[in-house]
This record gives C-alpha cells, structure tokens and sequence, in this order.
C-alpha cells in the first residue's frame, strides 16, 4: 500500500455547462415513434410522457419534475441543470455536462451509461443500478449512496466529497484517479482491486476488516 503526496484536486472536476436563465417550457411536447427532445427550457411541471419512451433534453433547467410516473424512461441529457426532481426507476444512455441537486434515484439504471463532467449534489442513490457504465470528471458531493451497484464500470477522475458510501458494490471496476479521502463513510461490500483509488490514513482503518478478508487471512468471531 504505497504512501503518496497527491496533489489537489486529485480527482479533476467535472465541467458542467454554465447555469443560464430559460425561457419558460409552454407544456407541449411532440412525440414520434416514442421519441421527444427538448431544448432550452425552464420546466417545473410534470411532463406528459404517455406514449413517451425516450426523451431528450439539452441545456434545460428542471425544477421539482418528478419521473416516477414514467418508470423506464430512457433519458438522454447535455448541459442541464436538475433542481429536486425524482429521477427514480428512470433508465439513461448519456449525461453530459449537467449538474444534479437535491435529487432522487432510488431504483434509477444507469448501467451501460456514458456520464461524463456531471456534478450530483445533497442528492440520493438508493439500490441504484450503476454497472458497467463510464464515468468521467463526475463529482459526488454531499450525496448518499446506498446499495449502489458499480459492478464492472470504469471511473475516472470520480470524487466522493462529504458523500455517505454504504454497502457500495465497486467489484471488477477500473478506477483512475477516485478520490475517497473526503467522504464522510466508505461503506463497500468488498476490497478486491481499488488500485487507482485514494484514501485517507483514517479510511485504513474503516477499511481494515474488508482488507483482512481480501487478504484471505480468517478472523477469529468474537
């Protein structure tokens, strides 16, 4: 376990597109063959998604939009900025350049997802399914992720800052430059191979049980 002096940000931050002003959405949404797109709005009323199994959204700013309606929803999103809305049980191909606060995704698949230079702040992640997606330039900052499935992803550039890992799943994943010194608990279900991630002294020893297992040596019950 190599010692280092890491220099900050270890983890390079997300790009996020700028925050701008949007005219607000007049409530129509045209769909064909299942597909709609959104560009440039200000949304803060639900979206009629009947009929709707893919919805794209480009530099759109949502405020209290809920998705749980619509459970399945493929989204795909680029430069927007997400304020409280329910992301629950919605399914994803690509976020880019957005940014989440105080969101929602408890049952949310992400899996196979590209997400790249996106910020979740104070948000949730409950029995999420994060597997087998890229993930690139991505903060998690105040967030709490429970149950979350990172099987077999690659993070790059991923930073955990003041977030909760509980009972986290990182196995067979490809870390680069992940920076766990600054979250509150690194909760993980096993160690295997977290090379490529940072922890600090004191995580060592949050850890020590999972890295004795990993170790194959066996423990003595109390």
């Amino acid at each position: 376990m190599p010692f280092v002096d890491p220099e900050d940000p270890f983890a390079q931050p997300p790009r996020v597109a700028k925050h701008h002003e949007r005219p607000e959405w007049d409530g129509s949404l045209k769909v064909a063959d299942g597909y709609a797109v959104l560009r440039q709005v200000h949304i803060d009323r639900p979206l009629p998604l009947n009929g709707c199994h893919e919805i794209e959204l480009i530099d759109c700013n949502l405020s209290s939009v809920s998705f749980a309606e619509a459970p399945g929803i493929e989204l795909e999103v680029n430069g927007c900025h997400f304020d409280t809305c329910d992301l629950g049980q919605i399914t994803t191909r690509t976020l880019t350049r957005s940014r989440f606060h105080g969101c929602k995704f408890i049952g949310a698949n992400l899996s196979g997802s590209k997400v790249q230079d996106v910020a979740f702040a104070d948000s949730l992640f409950r029995y999420s399914n994060l597997r087998m997606a890229k993930y690139s330039r991505v903060e998690f900052d105040n967030c709490q992720l429970v149950e979350a499935d990172f099987y077999d992803s690659t993070l790059t550039n991923v930073g955990f800052t003041a977030s909760e890992l509980i009972d986290v799943v990182f196995d067979k994943c490809q870390l680069e430059r992940v920076d766990l010194r600054r979250a509150k608990s690194v909760g993980l279900t096993s160690v295997g191979d977290l090379s490529g991630a940072l922890i600090s002294n004191e995580q060592v020893i949050e850890l020590a049980h999972l890295f004795a297992l990993a170790s194959g040596i066996s423990i003595e019950r109390n």
